[in-house]
């Protein structure tokens, strides 16, 4: 059905058309299996390459962006007012309020503007009135530092992205990585559209957003098997290479397509499609929902931002994949073309 004989030479385009055909591994032993078949077949000795270890997320204090204070002496004068201001602040300088969540805390930063901006009109002071639009001007200024802290300063993001869950597993539906890729751009959408003095519709949704990004480390498997799968695709592209240049003819016995159908198109390739399409998807709604706080991220999220998220980045997980896909086909191409 996916694998005509036709277009059997031309195994860089086929498994862009295989999704969906098999679900995956838990720990890539396909791809494993797939290397020492190969090399058995060809009498080449493989040559297992090491791993690339995942780029982490950097550490709570080295991700998250200074958050500036009020001024206390203004934060006491302002709460002597009435307003939903009093309130608002009454909850920020609170024993909890000063170890809250990061999203608490952006939360919190949305409704003081919108706190002030309500509270202006009814104030017949010129000097509150003044000292209130100087607290909203240096509230509305560091909102980016809020807004990038509720969602890359959360324990949450970090339990998305880790490194700890192993490869993504076999039994994951697609319906859970779809779902989990309109979490992140819904998030993007919220913060995007945040405007100061209004607190966006869509900010009660992060507590559900929350809740999934930590029980589903789908990005961190996706990494991990992206970083397995463009090292074995590269070893087996090297057993293919050598036994070509230490052969003058076909170096496969007999069965090439049959052997290629069957160990590769059935078997590894829509593995390889599902960790590309999901992988570079999620990426780029993680890329998005970077730009979308509109601060300039931490210098120590430069690694993990153009490893991991930048697809089209030169030293991204996903170029090295693509490059090691075309690799592996292009090897396979001069095999298939010299014994059929």
């Amino acid at each position: 059905m996916c694998k005509p004989l036709a277009r059997v030479l031309f195994p860089v385009l086929l498994p862009l058309a295989l999704a969906g055909c098999w679900p995956g591994g838990a720990n890539n032993s396909r791809a494993e299996t797939y290397v020492d078949t190969l090399s058995r077949a060809l009498s080449v000795s493989p040559e297992r390459s090491r791993i690339p270890t995942v780029e982490p997320l950097p550490r709570p204090r080295e991700r998250r962006l200074e958050l500036p204070e009020l001024d206390m002496g203004l934060v006491d004068f302002l709460s002597l007012y009435g307003c939903e201001l009093q309130v608002v602040i009454g909850e920020r300088t609170s024993v909890l309020g000063r170890v809250a969540h990061p999203g608490t805390r952006m939360e919190y930063h949305l409704r003081f503007l919108a706190a002030v901006d309500a509270c202006l009109p009814k104030i017949d002071s010129d000097s509150r009135t003044e000292a209130l639009k100087k607290a909203r001007e240096a509230r509305a200024d560091s909102l980016p530092l809020a807004l990038w802290n509720g969602t890359w300063g959360s324990d949450e993001m970090a339990e998305l992205v880790s490194r700890s869950g192993g490869r993504l597993p076999e039994a994951v539906p697609e319906q859970a990585l779809e779902r989990l890729i309109e979490s992140l751009s819904g998030a993007s959408s919220m913060l995007a559209s945040v405007e100061p003095g209004r607190v966006p519709e869509g900010l009660a949704a992060m507590t559900d957003r929350y809740r999934q990004w930590r029980s589903e480390p789908r990005f961190g498997q996706l990494l991990r098997s992206a970083e397995a799968l463009q090292t074995r695709l590269g070893d087996g592209a090297g057993i293919l290479e050598r036994a070509l240049a230490s052969a003058e003819g076909c170096p496969m016995e007999s069965g090439a397509v049959a052997f290629y159908r069957e160990h590769y198109l059935d078997g590894l390739a829509s593995r390889v499609q599902r960790v590309r399409y999901y992988g570079r998807r999620m990426a780029r709604a993680l890329e998005a929902l970077v730009e979308a706080t509109g601060a300039s991220p931490p210098d120590a999220m430069s690694p993990f931002i153009d490893r991991n998220l930048r697809t089209r980045h030169s030293d991204s997980v996903w170029h090295d994949l693509d490059g090691a896909v075309e690799r592996h086909a292009r090897a396979w191409n001069r095999l298939l073309a010299r014994c059929d």
